[in-house]
């Protein structure tokens, strides 16, 4: 991230409301890995789907709406 936190995705890093993460999918697999930098807390999920790409952002969203209410990735 650059001096002004201007940057939101860099180097496979992107800063979804102050969750740091990176997500990929492939042929049947979908992950996503997230931290939370001021609450010490990290995520990270590893799906069997062929479902689009969304499913994995919708589950990070799901969870981070419950455990951290002020920092929903989306």
């Amino acid at each position: 991230m650059n001096d002004q936190n201007t940057a939101y995705y860099g180097l496979g890093m992107f800063n979804a409301n102050g969750w740091l993460g990176h997500s990929g999918s492939i042929f049947g697999y979908q992950t996503i890995v997230l931290h939370l930098p001021e609450a010490d807390t990290s995520l990270a999920f590893f799906i069997n789907t062929d479902s689009p790409h969304e499913a994995s952002t919708t589950m990070a969203n799901t969870i981070t709406k419950v455990i951290s209410p002020d920092h929903i990735s989306e």
